[in-house]
């Protein structure tokens, strides 16, 4: 087993590989090509057996078989140290086993020995079994929106945020957004005006493939899901990064929101983080604290799922593992639970 620049392998041994596990890693198929990072792959008898991408800020991203041995997660772990040894990586994405395996790396390396922070997901895919569609499948006619795109220019990538030195202990719970946002130093943000909604006016709010002219109406929703979901205790939000954020994905018809009644604005929100040939990652889910226990963000879920499957796409997500009520909802949505996925997270 041994460890070698992408480049070095046929371009297409690489992509069959990522296209064997495309569900587990969306995020790095659309990325693999970028020209600032660095991609490797693992070999063991003269084929892919894992691939893992490092972006120029120290975003780590991977993909290798579900199904590994202990013996193989040890050898793995004992070659791939050499990828911390010349870039310093601030965190490991993907799926439990892996992330596993380059945690191990790390700490093997003496670069990085302990992450500071590790969040463990549950990874789920829309229907019955995470196998993708294929990806000759033909895009149909939808009524409000397209096939997601896959290509994304440089200019447009958004690199996860970077933790601060500081971060809670592995396993603390995500602190309630009165709480975030007082350890963050931030006033409550101003929420859309509430407005009642009834049981039976719930399936008569619309859904909207969101533009750059509702980024004023979303952005409330956006900073609150950063502070509660995104951001580690104790780092500041900045509102720059944010709106910057948001501000691509509006330009790129990325978020979906449940609009609420008479154009008041959004009772939740989600979009789409990442597209690959085959598959569609759905995140950045949040609704308003007074609409929730409602339904809207599983309806928000299934209607991107519905939407991509329309255009020969599968969707997936990832939720904490500790959320029982969010993976009630999306199991209701139509998402079958299908393997683990991790976060590490290093100070650097």
């Amino acid at each position: 087993m041994y460890v070698v620049a992408a480049s070095a392998v046929p371009p297409e041994q690489v992509r069959a590989f990522l296209s064997l596990h495309e569900p587990f890693c969306v995020q790095l198929t659309e990325r693999f090509s970028e020209s600032d990072a660095r991609s490797y792959c693992l070999i063991a008898d003269r084929r892919v057996c894992g691939v893992v991408f490092v972006s120029k800020a120290g975003l780590m991203l991977h993909c290798f078989p579900p199904e590994l041995s202990a013996d193989f997660c040890r050898n793995a772990a004992h070659v791939l140290r050499c990828l911390f040894t010349d870039r310093s990586v601030y965190c490991i994405s993907g799926a439990a086993a892996g992330t596993g395996i380059l945690m191990r790396a790390a700490a093997e390396s003496g670069a990085q020995p302990v992450p500071a922070e590790v969040r463990s997901y549950v990874l789920m895919s829309y229907g019955a079994s995470p196998v993708c569609p294929a990806a000759e499948t033909p895009t149909t006619e939808m009524p409000t929106t397209v096939r997601f795109s896959e290509t994304l220019p440089a200019s447009e990538r958004i690199e996860a945020p970077r933790p601060p030195e500081a971060l809670p202990a592995a396993g603390q719970s995500a602190p309630r957004l009165p709480e975030a946002l007082s350890a963050a130093g931030q006033s409550a943000p101003r929420l859309p005006k509430i407005l009642p909604i009834t049981e039976s006016s719930i399936a008569e709010l619309p859904v909207i493939q969101c533009s750059a002219a509702d980024e004023d109406l979303l952005y409330p929703l956006q900073r609150a899901y950063d502070i509660v979901e995104v951001l580690p205790e104790g780092r500041p939000f900045s509102e720059l990064p944010c709106r910057g954020a948001l501000r691509k994905a509006l330009a790129r018809r990325r978020v979906f929101g449940v609009g609420l009644p008479g154009g008041a604005g959004f009772a939740a929100k989600a979009s789409v983080s990442a597209v690959s040939a085959k598959c569609v990652q759905i995140g950045g889910v949040f609704t308003v604290p007074e609409h929730r226990n409602k339904g809207l963000a599983a309806r928000l879920v299934r209607y991107i799922a519905e939407n991509a499957a329309r255009g020969g796409q599968q969707a997936v997500l990832f939720v904490k593992i500790g959320n029982g009520a969010a993976r009630a909802a999306y199991a209701k949505a139509g998402f079958t639970e299908c393997g683990s996925y991790t976060i590490a997270y290093y100070a650097v």
